[in-house]
């Protein structure tokens, strides 16, 4: 993993968590916020100003930015 010298603070699920890795794994993602790793992890993304959450799967890799936001769902038919 690289790191950076800065902590990088994101958040997922309303829950504010921080890094030092420039780039993480979904699945490191749900990890560091300690979300259930069958739970689907979204970036929310800005679609013509409006907020559209894309997928991200647990070995993609996400290029770390301050303030990024996500989101998880259980899968179908089951809480997390």
């Amino acid at each position: 993993m690289h790191t950076t010298g800065k902590v990088i603070a994101f958040e997922v699920d309303t829950t504010r968590c921080e890094t030092k890795h420039e780039r993480l794994t979904g699945a490191e993602i749900k990890d560091i916020a300690k979300k259930p790793p069958a739970n689907t992890l979204y970036l929310i993304e800005s679609r013509d100003g409006h907020p559209f959450g894309r997928e991200i799967g647990d070995t993609e890799i996400v290029h770390m930015h301050e303030n990024q936001r996500f989101v998880t769902e259980p899968p179908i038919g089951k809480t997390s």
